[in-house]
């Protein structure tokens, strides 16, 4: 209400009532005040409160002496009001506020006072309300411009359509995204044909399955609604729609009208397309690609299968040469003879080397060829092979020279095997081409312990051989490769050695490197890292040999010339040989004899009627006694064969082909771990 309006209408009042002051106090804290004040808004506020609470006019004669306001204070330094008259403001049933009047001295209200004051009561109650209203519907006003420019700023279409689906409304956005003018929209029907519309199922688009029409018929809103469209010179967009109903008799009544907005989402949709085309293909390189990679599986099993079924036949005849030549070095001989032998016996060990490449390349591609860390001391390992190349050095007048660093005497952690593989390659090397001058074998440390505790060790082997240009160097390591032609016919060779050796460093998380000039040489360089050891190596315990005493051998063998080989060997110390073919005779010579009727068994592993697996096992599982040593004996040499053994109760697995040493050696470790097995039982 405006000041001059609150004017005539407190004149009125105090006039009627004969009081000094009228305040008329709103519920948003707005006050008029006409003649004198009394007071702040604090006490004030209590008496509106009291007054719109409950909806009722107060007429009292004297305040200080009704006790319903004894807890209003007054405030200090105003005068004190006495008698007041207080109703509240109604307008359409909202409470806006409340009316008063104040005098200063006890009195008693006449009735024409208080029923003059309620009318001007309802007079100020109009009058206040009927001035929010018109200022609420300005303020919608204002609102409704302000939302009118907003929508015709948005980057996205909206349309306003009848309840018939008819458009009676769009923003400049809707015309651009549909690609026709605002007159040209204003007037289609939302299923108009001409839109050529369809869902994103390819559906197209009528007026039963349209967002709009479905607003319309269930008054409830439709969201995110894909569809396509046919803009005119646009081609074909994709649009994502949302539908709101609006009612004007309220939320009971079918909708009047759908307001729906739309966002042109054709780039989204083309890259979702773009994208869904390129996971497709993925998917298909996927499928191609384990396709093809089940395919290399196979062929690698199959490879490997088919090598290791190869090395096994080979080793097989192998096998008796090797036994044989070693038999016959045991024999007297004339020089004459003895070249012989030995020229047979290294043939025979250049094949069983080949044929091992073969066997350690397959495991590598297949990556079953895996590591065994022990407790090794790197000095002994080193001095022991050189130990036997350095008889081949001096056979060919070459100077062989070795070099153990600081600290070396100290146990690490690692492969004795692969490593002593990889050193006897290297030498190998330097001492097969070197023809004059000499051979150098370095073991030193090679820096700081790196994050993981590991500290590398470095193996150098130097050569003054006919050494190679530095171009060569990187194909060196390439699967059957050499530094030239001439060499390969020289000096023979696969060309896998080296290729092993980089896998098998690889493989331990070492590096190798190469320096060389022709005519000058060449050092191959090997570092790799190693922990350090909790406990020191076990120093080798000297074994009795099998020749101390008569042992009674069971011998299982089905290839008949490899049981005539080992008959050639044995039978010279006096040993007790019974021979079976299979794993069910060897079955049947221990139930016959009776177990205690040998000392120690060597089994083959692949033989007809029962394998030595399968024969092992049942040896196992009938034993009541003390345990039986038994030797594997067999020409499958992979890792897995070995393992397989071991699990099915052999103490010992023996390589073929087999050397006099390696089957007296083997015949020993089987009875020391049997004996092992008792001390530790007891």
């Amino acid at each position: 209400m405006d000041s001059e309006g609150f004017e005539d209408l407190a004149q009125t009042v105090r006039t009627i009532c004969d009081a000094p002051s009228v305040l008329i106090a709103l519920g948003d804290d707005r006050r008029w005040v006409c003649g004198t004040d009394p007071g702040g808004a604090g006490w004030i506020g209590d008496l509106r409160d009291r007054i719109v609470g409950r909806d009722r006019h107060f007429i009292v004669g004297d305040l200080l002496a009704d006790r319903q306001f004894s807890g209003v204070r007054q405030e200090a330094g105003q005068p004190t009001v006495r008698a007041f008259l207080g109703a509240p403001l109604v307008w359409e049933g909202q409470v806006l506020g409340a009316l008063m009047v104040f005098d200063y001295r006890p009195r008693v209200w006449s009735a024409e006072a208080v029923t003059a004051f309620g009318r001007q009561g309802r007079l100020a109650a109009g009058l206040i309300g009927l001035q929010t209203g018109r200022r609420a519907a300005q303020d919608r006003l204002a609102d409704a411009a302000r939302d009118s420019n907003i929508i015709a700023v948005l980057s996205d279409g909206v349309v306003l359509h009848a309840a018939d689906g008819q458009l009676i409304d769009a923003n400049p956005a809707a015309a651009r995204i549909l690609g026709v003018s605002r007159d040209v929209l204003l007037g289609r029907k939302a299923a108009d044909p001409r839109w050529r519309a369809t869902t994103q199922s390819g559906e197209d688009l009528t007026a039963d399955n349209h967002p709009t029409m479905q607003v319309v018929r269930t008054g409830r809103p439709a969201r995110d609604f894909v569809v396509s469209i046919e803009a005119p010179g646009e081609g074909r967009r994709w649009l994502r729609v949302n539908a709101e109903p609006l009612f004007a008799d309220g939320p009971d009544a079918p909708p009047t009208q759908v307001v729906a907005t739309f966002a042109d989402i054709t780039s989204q949709t083309e890259a979702q397309d773009r994208q869904a085309a390129l996971i497709a293909d993925l998917e298909a390189a996927r499928r191609a690609t384990a396709a093809g990679l089940a395919a290399a599986e196979t062929h690698s099993r199959a490879k490997t299968a088919f090598l290791a079924n190869m090395s096994h036949e080979l080793r097989t005849p192998l096998n008796g040469v090797v036994g044989v030549v070693d038999a016959l070095a045991q024999t007297e001989l004339d020089p004459r003879q003895q070249e012989m032998v030995r020229l047979v016996a290294d043939s025979a060990r250049s094949l069983e080397r080949i044929l091992s490449d073969i066997l350690d390349l397959s495991r590598i591609e297949a990556g079953r060829l895996s590591l065994e860390e022990t407790a090794i001391r790197l000095d002994e390992v080193t001095l022991s092979l050189c130990d036997i190349f350095r008889l081949k050095a001096e056979e060919k007048g070459l100077a062989f020279e070795v070099w153990i660093g600081e600290g070396l005497e100290e146990a690490v952690l690692g492969d004795a095997v692969r490593i002593r593989q990889v050193m006897a390659n290297l030498i190998s090397n330097a001492v097969k081409f070197t023809a004059q001058g000499g051979v150098r074998v370095a073991l030193t440390r090679a820096g700081a312990p790196d994050p993981q505790g590991r500290r590398p060790v470095r193996i150098a082997v130097a050569d003054t051989g006919p050494g190679f240009a530095p171009e060569i160097a990187g194909r060196l390591f390439e699967r059957f490769e050499q530094a030239d032609g001439s060499i390969t016919r020289r000096f023979g060779g696969t060309g896998l050695g080296l290729a092993i050796t980089r896998e098998l460093i690889g493989l331990m998380d070492g590096e190798i490197t190469v320096e060389s000039e022709p005519g000058r040489g060449a050092r191959f360089q090997v570092e790799l890292p190693l922990r350090p050891a909790a406990e020191p190596v076990r120093a080798p315990q000297p074994a009795a040999t099998p020749m101390d005493a008569t042992l009674r051998i069971l011998v299982v063998e089905d290839h008949p010339i490899n049981r005539h080989v080992l008959q050639l060997m044995l039978e010279p110390f006096g040993f007790d040989l019974t021979f079976t073919e299979n794993g069910r005779e060897a079955l049947e010579a221990l139930e016959g004899l009776g177990r205690e009727a040998f000392d120690v068994v060597l089994m083959d592993m692949q033989m007809p009627v029962m394998d030595g697996l399968t024969a092992i096992r049942l040896i196992r599982a009938g034993e009541r006694g003390p345990r039986l040593p038994i030797a594997m004996l067999s020409a499958n040499v992979g890792e897995e064969h070995e393992v397989a053994a071991l699990q099915a109760g052999a103490d010992v697995h023996i390589a073929k082909p087999v050397t006099l040493d390696s089957l007296l050696g083997g015949i020993n470790r089987a009875m020391e771990a049997v004996e092992g097995r008792l001390l530790a039982a007891v």
